[in-house]
């Protein structure tokens, strides 16, 4: 499947479908994934979610049936500069703190999250809950 890069938006992203699995993010040393092809840099990120300042897509996840997603613009405290990062979260039917699982991917531009974080499933449904 050829990838759109360009960003599409949700019509009304709810943070609030975010705050059950945000609510464990204590419990995760959330580190960003390396992307081939991205400069990596080992560090977590400061303030999250706090320093998220534009949610683009959020989907509610559900215990043991899908996972938490979520595409957004955050400010990156150590450079001052905007930046986009993709959330993903998931667990099992007795929730985060049994068995669960949180990655969080960044880059300096939506489209190398779009083609290289999203997997295809995340993919297919970033293009059935967003607009052009």
């Amino acid at each position: 499947m050829e990838r759109i890069v360009r960003i599409r938006q949700q019509l009304s992203p709810d943070p609030q479908a975010l705050e059950y699995p945000f609510v464990y993010l204590n419990e995760y040393r959330l580190m960003p994934r390396p992307i081939i092809g991205e400069p990596y840099e080992e560090k977590r990120l400061e303030d999250f979610p706090n320093c998220i300042s534009y949610y683009y897509w959020i989907h509610e996840g559900r215990n043991d049936v899908d996972a938490w997603r979520a595409l957004f613009q955050y400010k990156d405290k150590n450079t001052n500069e905007y930046r986009y990062g993709f959330y993903i979260g998931e667990c099992d039917y007795t929730g985060f703190d049994c068995q669960g699982s949180m990655d969080i991917y960044v880059a300096n531009h939506y489209s190398v999250l779009i083609e290289r974080a999203m997997g295809d499933a995340d993919y297919a449904l970033y293009l059935r809950e967003t607009e052009d």
